[in-house]
């Protein structure tokens, strides 16, 4: 996300079709979110947070930064003749930034989601 002379912050999911948005038929089982408040509601995020993270991730001298955020919920169960031997559930939640300068690239990542 380039923040340099930018008025309005841009998120990649606002290219995205509405259409490709919906879970088709064969993915049910999927939980629609608002993608766009998904982690200002569950997390206490704000616009102003984002636009700090970014400054300073280009407060070293670079030339492009953007952050992305992912979420992972997961299930798994383990059957062995009709019977369930073990079940498991998690979740697995981060941000990641990267930051570009010239020809250089660099990448962190978190998986604290707290404001500070």
């Amino acid at each position: 996300m380039n923040t340099a002379g930018v008025g309005k912050l841009i998120w990649d999911n606002e290219r995205i079709p509405q259409s490709a948005r919906s879970p088709g038929p064969g993915l049910r089982h999927l939980i629609p979110v608002n993608h766009e408040n998904f982690f200002f509601k569950h997390y206490g995020l704000t616009q102003p947070d984002l636009s700090r993270y970014l400054a300073a991730a280009l407060s070293a001298g670079g030339d492009y930064a953007d952050l992305y955020f992912e979420y992972l919920s997961s299930t798994s169960l383990m059957v062995d003749e009709s019977m369930v031997k073990s079940a498991s559930q998690g979740i697995s939640a981060g941000c990641g930034v990267r930051v570009v300068s010239g020809e250089r690239t660099g990448y962190a990542y978190t998986d604290d989601l707290s404001p500070e």
